[in-house]
């Protein structure tokens, strides 16, 4: 390193500095101050008796944190999640298969839901066939949840299995919401309530579900209830959450 970088010579007020010697003449004591590297970085230490005047703790606090600076930049250079993302999936296809057999299952109940309110839109019927199909089908909500993490958990033989389960279970939250907004049309709310009702439930992220249930209690007098809609909402992984919590606090709080 140049040696002009190596000492530094201060200066303050009436104190009067000479070639590469600083002195203070109220105390007769050399102060010189030196550039310690650390990699590509540098600190000012001072030497001598100029160490007593300056405190342990802030000494401590700046070595600490240039230190910290230095391991956090190292740690950014070495962090590369392209390659994180493939080492995950290595892991996840060689994750042995287990049993899904207990798993939270959806049972869809085609007795218990307006499935027989007549129409002549053939789009209604459509959507009320399709949920009574669900009845036979395995459903699983894996929302918010990947591939990769799935795989991670249950094995990736499974992974085809779980991920028609997680299908159908978008196919039904979808078909609820669609079929509900008909029946209000058509002047059905209480039939579009039980529907709106399940979806809750079983935990859909579909926000049609959440704002038109929501404005049903509004046009009923049934503001309190928004309230369990929003703990519904707060419990959702997934990336409607935050946008279907602000819809339902805004209608809420207009009532």
């Amino acid at each position: 390193m140049d040696r002009s970088l190596e000492q530094k010579i201060c200066t303050d007020g009436d104190h009067e500095c000479q070639n590469q010697n600083c002195y203070d003449y109220s105390r007769k004591q050399l102060t010189v101050f030196s550039l310690k590297p650390v990699k590509d970085h540098f600190f000012i230490l001072p030497k001598g008796n100029a160490m007593h005047n300056v405190p342990v703790v802030f000494i401590i606090i700046v070595v600490t944190a240039l230190f910290f600076k230095i391991f956090m930049n190292r740690s950014m250079r070495n962090y590369d999640p392209e390659k994180e993302f493939w080492e995950r999936e290595r892991k996840a296809d060689q994750t042995p298969k287990k049993s899904v057999e207990d798993l939270p299952y959806i049972r869809v109940d085609p007795d218990a839901l307006p499935l027989d309110t007549d129409s002549d839109d053939p789009e209604i019927r459509e959507m009320q066939d399709s949920i009574r199909l669900m009845a036979d089908k395995k459903i699983l909500n894996f929302t918010g949840i990947s591939n990769t993490d799935l795989k991670l958990e249950y094995g990736a033989a499974n992974i085809s299995f779980l991920t028609n389960c997680d299908m159908n279970y978008l196919r039904l939250v979808q078909n609820i919401a669609r079929l509900s907004e008909k029946y209000i049309k058509n002047g059905h709310v209480d039939e579009a309530v039980t529907l709106l009702e399940y979806g809750i439930e079983i935990g859909t992220d579909v926000s049609k579900n959440y704002t038109l249930l929501a404005g049903i209690y509004v046009s009923r007098n049934e503001v309190s209830k928004i309230t369990g809609l929003l703990e519904a909402a707060r419990d959702l992984n997934s990336l409607t959450r935050d946008g279907i919590i602000s819809n339902l606090e805004k209608m809420k709080d207009a009532s």
